[in-house]
C-alpha cells in the first residue's frame, strides 16, 4: 500500500469515527485521525498510547487500546492503568 493510499484510508477512518463519536463523545477532527492511525498500527506495533486528554483516552481504551496517562502515576495508584 502506498502512503498515499494508506493517507487516504486513514482519512476514511477518521471520517466513520466522527460519525460514530463526533457528537456523543466530542471526538474532535485532529483527535479522530490520530485515533484511525492507532487504530491501524494496533496492538502490535503500539505497546501503549501515552494520552493526558482524559476524553480521549477513555475512547481509546474502549476500543481496547492500551493507555498510559502520563500524568497519573500507576505506583501511585497500586495498579497498571488499562487492566
Amino acid at each position: 500500500m502506498s502512503e498515499a493510499e494508506r493517507d487516504d484510508r486513514d482519512k476514511r477512518e477518521a471520517a466513520a469515527l466522527i460519525e460514530k463519536h463526533g457528537l456523543s463523545k466530542n471526538l474532535r477532527t485532529l483527535d479522530a485521525i490520530q485515533f484511525a492511525v492507532v487504530k491501524r498500527l494496533g496492538s502490535e506495533v503500539l505497546r501503549h498510547v501515552y494520552c493526558a486528554d482524559r476524553p480521549f483516552a477513555a475512547l481509546l481504551r474502549e476500543e481496547g487500546l492500551p493507555v498510559i496517562d502520563p500524568e497519573e502515576s500507576p505506583e501511585a495508584e497500586g495498579k497498571t492503568q488499562n487492566p
